[in-house]
């Protein structure tokens, strides 16, 4: 009796994948796509790469949107670049976004609504971020209102500078003052206030008789003119 022979074993070839953002790339950021496959829809790379109807897709399996469905994704961060402090952070909502920095050589990095709060003239408001930071030990997070928005806006954070402790493990908030006659609505995903991350060396204080004399000694407030 013959034997049937047996049906040829289908070749099925993987969806291409794209390497991860190189350390060198930009901050990460978000991108908007559509889902082709229930388990490769997670985008990774600059938007600057991208061409319009560019599909990008990176370790399958992270997450399971509904096929053909839009969304958008956060790029997973890249590898540090050697030399820059590393600084965990977590994201308490779906509305948190990662800080990044508004240019290369930019001093403070951004933090971003959560939400959309309007705020009177002359009141204020808090605005929620939805991140967490785990600040390194000896060192702190200072928050500082943006120049835009007192320029501009009239809106200022109302302790002027948020000093965050390396211990605190809670949401950094921006609670803003409007200081102008108008009022104003801060969107969702609005940049909202600036930060950046400063040493602060423990301090040993020593009580002595005398202090070390100076030119100047004891004048303040206004002694060295205008």
């Amino acid at each position: 009796m013959a034997t049937k022979p047996k049906a040829p074993t289908p070749v099925i070839t993987p969806a291409p994948v794209v390497a991860p953002a190189s350390p060198a790339s930009v901050h990460p950021q978000s991108i908007t796509g559509v889902s082709i496959a229930p388990d490769r829809a997670l985008f990774d790379t600059p938007l600057a790469d991208l061409r319009p109807g560019e599909v990008v897709l990176v370790e399958p399996g992270i997450i399971r949107p509904e096929h053909g469905v839009p969304m958008t994704f956060e790029r997973p961060s890249a590898a540090p670049i050697p030399g820059n402090m590393v600084v965990k952070i977590k994201l308490l909502s779906e509305a948190a976004r990662v800080p990044t920095y508004g240019s290369a050589g930019a001093a403070c990095f951004d933090l971003y609504a959560a939400d959309t709060v309007a705020i009177a003239p002359g009141r204020a408001a808090t605005v929620k971020t939805d991140v967490a930071f785990e600040v390194p030990e000896g060192y702190a997070l200072n928050v500082y209102s943006r120049s835009g928005h007192g320029y501009k806006n009239g809106l200022r954070l109302v302790n002027s500078v948020g000093k965050v402790d390396s211990d605190y493990r809670g949401e950094v908030v921006a609670r803003l003052h409007n200081d102008s006659t108008q009022p104003y609505v801060v969107a969702l995903g609005e940049r909202v206030a600036q930060a950046e991350i400063v040493p602060v060396p423990r301090i040993e204080f020593v009580v002595v008789d005398e202090l070390s004399a100076t030119a100047r000694g004891t004048g303040g407030f206004g002694s060295t003119g205008k």
